[in-house]
């Protein structure tokens, strides 16, 4: 998603109509408030994840944000057929995030594709993440292996002491 050049005259605005200060809207996203101040001069843009998180909080979608367009027809219904599981999650996830289903699954739509456009492919990230589960499986498979070696070595113990007692 390419940010056009009005989108910090656009962050200041939603910000200040929001009723955020620069260092509450910094506190409320946990980014630097320099760094929302460089954003809102048009300095520095936004990764597209930290477009997600200034979106989320001003309660706006990410492509009206960055280009101060709307990324969806208004008023145009979409059915969508989902598990029943699936659909609690979201509203549970909405909810903490105080948006309506329909607005967090938006939100999740574009996160999905902001990552897809983001510098470090998906193919990398799942990379990346493959490793650190295997690398969190090989330190559990170490750990259970070390407890099943103290726990052999206690029965050959105990055995030995029998053994011994015996004699």
């Amino acid at each position: 998603m390419t940010l056009d050049d009005e989108f910090g005259s656009r962050l200041a605005q939603c910000r200040a109509e929001r009723g955020f200060s620069q260092q509450e809207f910094a506190a409320a996203t946990g980014i630097a408030p320099a760094q929302i101040s460089r954003y809102e001069s048009g300095k520095s843009r936004p990764r597209p994840g930290i477009l997600a998180k200034l979106a989320d909080k001003l309660g706006v979608s990410m492509a009206w944000l960055a280009t101060g367009k709307s990324s969806f027809a208004i008023n145009t219904p979409l059915l969508v057929n989902m598990p029943l599981e699936l659909k609690e999650r979201l509203e549970q996830a909405g909810a903490a995030s105080k948006r309506s289903l329909n607005g967090e699954i938006i939100f999740r739509l574009e996160m999905s594709l902001a990552l897809s456009n983001d510098s470090t492919s998906l193919s990398e990230r799942e990379q990346q993440l493959s490793q650190e589960i295997f690398q969190k499986y090989q330190l559990a498979l170490k750990e259970q292996l070390e407890d099943l070696t103290k726990h052999f070595e206690k029965m050959l113990k105990s055995r030995d002491q029998e053994k011994n007692q015996k004699s």
